[in-house]
């Protein structure tokens, strides 16, 4: 099963950097050489991986790893956070993404429970992926036929304000 999530980890930023996203959304490349690695971790439960990609795992399942941590303010439940992202599924398929310069502002406590934990964990300036589990996303259901049921789901998080 860590070998499976390895795998799916590895296969979708693989396929993130192929999709130039730094033109796209801003967003620097991930480490290709570091994410080749992942599947050849053997614990999900440590934060520092032999391999040199730090996956940190939550006791609620959320994983994510820390591409650039920020100083600033760090948003809560009740915050409005303005961010810049692109989310995908394990197979590679964008089904969402802010555009260019374009950002999302919007209420923490109005998103999925994947984001509203990952997000908080944050800092204003912070650039993180998370890797969502289904039960803190949107599990059993269907999201506008671009989510399929049971989704892992694979977003790249840059936190650029919290109100």
């Amino acid at each position: 099963m860590k070998k499976t999530i390895f795998t799916a980890i590895a296969s979708t930023l693989l396929t993130l950097t192929a999709c130039n996203m730094e033109a796209n959304n801003g967003f620097k490349n991930p480490d290709k050489e570091a994410l080749e690695q992942i599947p050849q971790a053997q614990d999900m439960q440590t934060s520092q991986q032999d391999n040199g990609v730090n996956v940190i795992t939550t006791s609620s399942g959320l994983q994510y790893i820390v591409k650039k941590e920020g100083n600033g303010k760090k948003p809560n439940i009740d915050s409005t956070v303005n961010v810049r992202y692109v989310g995908s599924l394990n197979d590679g398929t964008v089904f969402d993404a802010t555009q260019g310069e374009e950002t999302a502002t919007f209420p923490l406590n109005t998103v999925i429970k994947g984001w509203q934990e990952g997000l908080q964990l944050m800092s204003e300036g912070s650039h993180y992926l998370l890797i969502i589990p289904p039960h803190l996303g949107y599990g059993e259901n269907s999201v506008d036929g671009k989510i399929p049921p049971n989704s892992t789901l694979f977003f790249e998080v840059e936190l650029l304000g919290v109100q």
